[in-house]
């Protein structure tokens, strides 16, 4: 059985070796979160994942974001609630 699952980041308190990408323990870089959600979708069969990512500048340690078809189903979007100003979160 597949099923959905949100896997969150957040640059200010996140924490990608003691995170578990919980919205209480956040993963602090955006490629950690997206090795994570290939790891659970390979072995736990999570087909539609959100990558929810918290505000500020989430920096790509000078690589590519590379996503290719096994990453389809994924969503990246704001973690904060629908409605909220959003504006404060860049990808550099």
């Amino acid at each position: 059985q597949w099923s959905a699952l949100d896997v969150f980041v957040d640059v200010a308190v996140g924490d990608d070796e003691q995170g578990d990408g919980t919205l209480q323990n956040p993963f602090s870089s955006v490629e950690y979160a997206l090795k994570h959600i290939r790891w659970l979708r390979k072995n736990k069969k999570h087909a539609v994942t959100t990558l929810r990512l918290g505000p500020g500048i989430h920096f790509l340690n000078g690589t590519e974001m590379l996503l290719g078809p096994a990453d389809s189903g994924i969503i990246i979007s704001p973690s904060g609630a629908p409605g909220e100003n959003h504006s404060r979160i860049y990808l550099c």
